[in-house]
């Protein structure tokens, strides 16, 4: 058992030490839930008041991550705001992020389900990529569990988490994992007197698992690993690959988050948070009324 236990030990070191040797593999190389909240820049900022795409009226950024921009924008013909998610500029020049782009946006495209945020659809103008998308006008997950004193009611929590497994049920019939479940990922809009109604975002590293024999093009590396550290499953760690399984991993995560008012494992150093993931075992949950 202890010879066992060695053996696992030396292979996470190993793990370790990789992700030490090739840390431009990481997408998200520091523990933090709000990486998202990146300052636009002048050339970012430039696009507002602008016509982009000879349709849209940029009005204002609402977002931006590490590939891409999103701002509010008027269509033209249509009279209605939607949301405009462009590729950064300074990535329209290599190979490979432009076709995560495309693939991101055609397979939000292939999706249709209440709790998934509606791709409407995807071009490129002045070689540029960008997709069109429904405006979402609510309070990010992230924001809504900062909020909390502690931890969420139970029935509350039920009612959210239930719909992000349907929306991640549904997406998984479909072939597609996620890989990047975390609290910025969901929003809750209001729906029809339900201030609580999820919606998942994001699909920018999902991947399409192939169906019926065919194959689909690889995007990524043998070993990068996709995620964010404080939600990803001990496979996405190790730069192994990953199925619908490590979105259930990622969601329990975040739920567990939810009931104990913290994520499972966490430090300030991302290392230590993927030893964590692959080697301990987190507090039992603490629910009133009920015995851990």
């Amino acid at each position: 058992m202890a010879e066992h236990k060695e053996k696992q030990e030396t292979g996470v070191e190993r793990t370790i030490q990789a992700a030490h040797d090739e840390q431009d593999s990481l997408v998200l190389p520091e523990v933090d839930v709000e990486q998202d909240d990146e300052q636009p820049n002048e050339a970012e900022l430039a696009l507002v008041s602008t016509i982009f795409a000879e349709q849209f009226e940029i009005l204002e950024v609402i977002g931006k991550g590490g590939m891409s921009v999103v701002y509010r924008a008027k269509d033209q013909y249509l009279r209605q705001d939607v949301a405009i998610k462009i590729l950064h500029r300074n990535l329209t020049y290599d190979q490979t992020s432009p076709r995560r782009f495309q693939q991101e946006a055609a397979t939000a495209l292939s999706l249709a389900h209440p709790n998934i945020v509606r791709v409407r659809s995807f071009g490129i103008t002045n070689g540029i990529p960008y997709m069109v998308m429904d405006l979402l006008e609510g309070t990010p997950y992230a924001d809504a569990i900062k909020k909390q004193k502690e931890s969420m009611p139970v029935p509350l929590v039920l009612h959210i988490f239930s719909q992000v497994c349907a929306g991640l049920a549904h997406a998984h019939s479909r072939g597609v994992v996620h890989r990047d479940i975390k609290p910025s990922n969901l929003m809750l809009v209001e729906c029809d007197g339900d201030s609580h109604f999820v919606k998942i975002l994001d699909f920018g590293i999902a991947k399409v698992l192939p169906q019926n024999g065919e194959r689909i093009s690889r995007l990524t590396q043998t070993g990068e690993i996709f995620g964010s550290p404080l939600y990803m499953c001990p496979e996405q760690w190790s730069g192994k690959a990953v199925d619908m399984r490590s979105d259930v991993y990622s969601l329990g995560c975040v739920l567990y988050e939810a009931i104990q008012g913290k994520p499972p494992h966490y430090s300030p150093n991302v290392f230590e948070t993927m030893h964590a993931h692959l080697m301990e075992i987190p507090d039992p949950l603490l629910i009133p009324g009920m015995v851990p």
